[in-house]
């Protein structure tokens, strides 16, 4: 018996493909105007008041044709012409009622219907519209006196014993607007909660698989990597042998370093960096940084150059900035060619901030794409190359520099190449 209500209840109403809420509300209140209105006809047929009488008839047969409207799924049509017949029909009703009845002051309650029945994303125009138009008709009504009172056909007693009511129902209906408005926050709050909840659950969910991947890898990577080692070692290995140990090993290690980012970047998303600000000479960090890649560099033939322009310190996270570094000098090497040159600098930067560059001759990042490397997984023409990565390691290198309160930018080196820079404040009056 339930089911069959149930699914009486949801036939009733249409069903639309979008704004759901918006249009079932309408049926809603066509509904309730239907009931108003077949009330008003009544009282007009029992008063013989003929021309509210017919204007009342007018009115239902035009909600009538608005539920028809809904039924063949002309929704924004039906609507309009929901508020048009409610507006028009009271604004004419307004001229043969005594303006003792209050009447009038019903139309002031539609201010906020369209509101209800349409979504504001949806036709802004249009509910404006619909909004401004009982405004505009009552003040009509008000300015010519409700036609100088010369088409009354209730009188002005009768009227009056009809006040209070139509007075109450003003208020019933604001009421109902403030009561639906809060419904429907309090629902859209509801929803955005558990939205929040299952993405921190997710997120949560993603850290957790993250880590567990990490520590499953790692197991067989060292192995991996201390078979590779002992491979290279061995006294009866041949140069052939050694290489292919070589390729092994530098393959173990991108495969630790990928999934190392991903578990950062993770970590990075789900909680707030723990950020300890001392004053730290940048030089001193970038020659520590570049001493794990010098046999890299080096056995592609690439020329590192050191300047410093400036002897100030700068107020960061060591253990951060020097991350920030490793991923900076590991890019200009992956991707610079061989006999090419990296450009360690550390000068002055904007805003009394101290800048810290690396550049290369490589074969540089287009200008249209500069903001585009910093966006997680992004890896512009490399997602199908040959050179591996996640894309993620200039996303928290960013994170990182951001937390530091620095900045962190790209740009094209001169004589072509790429120039990526980190600024970071000043410590005071400290120098190296």
């Amino acid at each position: 018996m339930i089911r069959r209500f149930k699914c009486i209840y949801k036939g009733f109403f249409p069903a639309p493909s979008q704004f759901e809420r918006q249009i079932r509300t309408s049926y809603v209140v066509l509904l309730i105007l239907i009931a108003l209105t077949t009330y008003a006809a009544t009282a007009n047929v029992l008063l013989q008041a003929s021309t509210p009488t017919a204007l009342s008839f007018a009115a239902l047969i035009s909600f009538a044709m608005t539920a028809f409207m809904h039924r063949a799924r002309w929704h924004t049509a039906a609507r309009v012409q929901m508020l048009l017949t409610a507006n028009l029909l009271l604004f004419a009703d307004g001229f043969f009622e005594h303006p003792s009845s209050n009447i009038p002051l019903v139309l002031l309650a539609f201010v906020g219907l369209p509101f209800i029945v349409f979504s504001w994303r949806e036709n802004r125009v249009l509910v404006a519209a619909m909004s401004a138009l009982p405004l505009l008709l009552w003040n009509i009504l008000v300015f010519t006196n409700y036609g100088d009172l010369k088409y009354i056909e209730i009188d002005e007693e009768t009227s009056r014993g009809f006040g209070y009511w139509h007075a109450a129902l003003v208020f019933f209906f604001v009421a109902a607007e403030f009561a639906y408005f809060d419904y429907v926050t309090h629902k859209y709050s509801q929803a955005l909660r558990k939205s929040l909840a299952a993405e921190e659950q997710a997120s949560r969910a993603k850290s957790a698989f993250l880590a567990s991947i990490n520590h499953e890898i790692r197991t067989p990577l060292n192995a991996i990597l201390g078979g590779s080692d002992l491979l290279h070692a061995h006294p009866q290995a041949t140069p052939d042998i050694r290489r292919l140990a070589d390729y092994i090993d530098r393959a173990g290690q991108d495969i630790l370093s990928m999934t190392e980012k991903c578990l950062t970047y993770t970590t990075l998303i789900s909680a707030p960096i723990e950020v300890t600000l001392r004053p730290e000479a940048p030089m001193a960090l970038v020659r520590a940084e570049l001493a794990p890649f010098d046999a890299v560099l080096r056995s592609k033939g690439i020329t590192v150059e050191t300047r410093q322009d400036c002897s100030d310190l700068v107020m960061a996270d060591a253990s951060l900035l020097s991350k920030v570094l490793g991923q900076l000098i590991d890019n200009a090497g992956k991707y610079l060619p061989e006999k090419g040159t990296i450009r360690l600098i550390v000068a002055n930067g904007a805003d009394d901030k101290l800048r810290i560059s690396v550049e290369d001759n490589g074969p540089g990042i287009p200008a249209e794409k500069h903001e585009q490397v910093f966006q997680p997984f992004e890896r512009l023409d490399q997602s199908l190359g040959t050179k591996s990565g996640g894309g993620i390691g200039l996303t928290i290198a960013r994170t990182y520099v951001e937390a530091m309160g620095g900045d962190i930018g790209i740009a094209s080196a001169p004589g072509g190449g790429t120039h990526v820079w980190v600024e970071l404040p000043r410590a005071p009056g400290g120098k190296t």
